[in-house]
């Protein structure tokens, strides 16, 4: 991990997420009293659809209803950084684009890039929560995911901090 400097930039980066959180913070909060927040799926990514006619969602948090329980401009984003991660970095943009329209409601600008640098944190941590196991399975993989995750984080920071 310290050859990778995984452990200072995921502090360094939860510090600015934690910053930018505070200077948005009515911005947050006003999502949450317009009644924004929705039952989505709470860990939308790729592999939780299955793309028939409609296309179908699978696997959602049914076991806990409050991580399930999320802006639609979070569970899109961190949809679409999963896609651009696996190389579809164009569906991302089609899905908020889509659902805004869907929504009628304009895209929170000055929130979307927090949703992507959060998903892509805690995805980072999720990803060294493997190094925990015993035995640990594939132990070069986590170290370089969890960088690709912070590295989207970091994108998603600059922009939001821009």
């Amino acid at each position: 991990l310290e050859t990778l400097g995984v452990r200072e930039r995921a502090e360094r980066l939860l510090a600015r997420q934690g910053e930018a959180m505070t200077r948005h913070s009515t911005a947050l909060r006003r999502r949450a009293d317009e009644g924004r927040i929705l039952d989505g799926h709470g860990d939308l990514r790729p592999e939780h659809i299955a793309l028939l006619a409609p296309p179908v969602v699978i696997d959602a948090l049914e076991f806990d209803a409050t991580l399930r329980a999320q802006d639609p401009f979070d569970e899109l984003p961190y949809l679409g950084m999963e896609c651009a991660r696996l190389g579809a970095p164009e569906i991302g943009p089609a899905l908020i684009q889509g659902v805004s329209a869907r929504l009628r409601q304009a895209v929170p600008s000055d929130l979307l890039p927090f949703y992507p640098a959060h998903r892509a944190l805690l995805r980072a941590r999720l990803a060294l929560g493997h190094l925990l196991e015993h035995p640990v399975r594939h132990p070069l993989r986590w170290p370089l995911r969890a960088a690709g995750y912070l590295q989207q984080a970091q994108r998603a920071l600059d922009t939001w901090e821009g």
